[in-house]
């Protein structure tokens, strides 16, 4: 599938996406660059998806599973990620401004200060 198809898809039909990411666990996901404003996105799977420079304004990402995503830098002002799952995804430089983050698991496995 190409990324305007998998676009396609994921704006259009979630459970088709997600149904088509578990028949594709190793395929690659490259959707920077898109526009998700608004969008209904609400339990996409979004792991290892290369996000960066994706604009999520607003958009209802409630549920959603980023594991080791790229949001490198991502614009998701305003945007819902209630209950979303962010382990091990690369959210460096994201601007999260105004955005929803009640229940989401942000859990970083690793230190974010060198230690010696």
């Amino acid at each position: 599938m190409n990324k305007q198809e998998m676009i396609e898809l994921l704006k259009t039909d979630v459970p088709a996406w997600n149904q088509w990411r578990e028949d594709n666990p190793y395929a690659v996901i490259d959707l920077s660059e898109t526009d998700f404003r608004y969008a209904n996105l609400r339990c996409a799977n979004f792991i290892r998806a290369d996000l960066s420079r994706a604009d999520f304004y607003k958009a209802d990402l409630r549920g959603a599973n980023f594991r080791d995503a790229d949001f490198w830098p991502v614009h998701c002002y305003g945007a819902d990620f209630r209950g979303a799952y962010f382990r091990g995804a690369y959210l460096r430089r994201a601007d999260f401004w105004g955005a929803n983050f009640y229940f989401a698991d942000l859990f970083a496995p690793f230190s974010l200060t060198e230690t010696k």
